[in-house]
């Protein structure tokens, strides 16, 4: 299983105290009700992000067969999914859950379900903030080049991305006071790693 520092916020969270999230606060509380309700053991972990893995080859599919013509190409693409050493390893960490919400926030939109898909794609860099540059990426391209409909399919998924964002910061603030501290948080990481890079 992943580092323990996940692990150890979800059961401070238990305890009523919103400890170092390490910038994925959505981890945390998956954790914490998965703790809650059967106990603290890392295997019940690994059951949930194997099911987020299968779900999220099954949503790859469903991408593939938007995009590509041929039913096939979508089988071929959701197991070479699957047997990237890449995935295995994603997969097995808490990453599996970023990747799981991502590729089901990409799923909604092609269905038209704009709002669901913001939401989807929020909680994927609350997971993961790893995933913030794919998805924003992805809204602007959307917002841009989508062939019918741009602007209200842009404006639908940034409703509910930035309702998920202000929702999990408004329950941040009742536990700890301190205002939009996930947002300062990962602005102060990008900081650091730009510092590195400098020098």
């Amino acid at each position: 299983w992943d580092v323990a520092s996940q692990h150890v916020a979800a059961l401070d969270f238990l305890k009523g105290c919103w400890g170092y999230d390490a910038g994925k606060p959505l981890s945390m509380l998956v954790l914490a009700l998965v703790y809650g309700l059967f106990g603290a053991n890392p295997l019940f972990e690994i059951v949930i992000l194997v099911l987020a893995a299968g779900l999220s080859s099954g949503c790859l599919f469903i991408l593939a067969q938007t995009a590509f013509p041929s039913r096939n190409w979508a089988w071929a693409t959701a197991f070479w999914f699957l047997s990237w050493p890449t995935t295995l390893y994603y997969t097995r960490i808490h990453l599996g859950y970023g990747l799981f919400l991502f590729l089901v926030g990409l799923t909604a939109a092609t269905r038209g379900r704009n709002v669901l898909s913001g939401i989807l794609l929020a909680l994927g860099i609350l997971a993961h903030p790893g995933l913030a540059m794919p998805t924003l990426v992805w809204m602007a391209a959307t917002t841009a080049f989508w062939e019918d409909q741009r602007l209200k399919r842009g404006l639908e998924s940034m409703t509910g991305f930035a309702f998920t964002l202000l929702f999990l910061e408004a329950i941040r603030f009742g536990y700890t006071g301190e205002p939009f501290g996930w947002l300062q948080g990962q602005i102060t990481d990008v900081s650091a790693y730009n510092s590195i890079g400098g020098d």
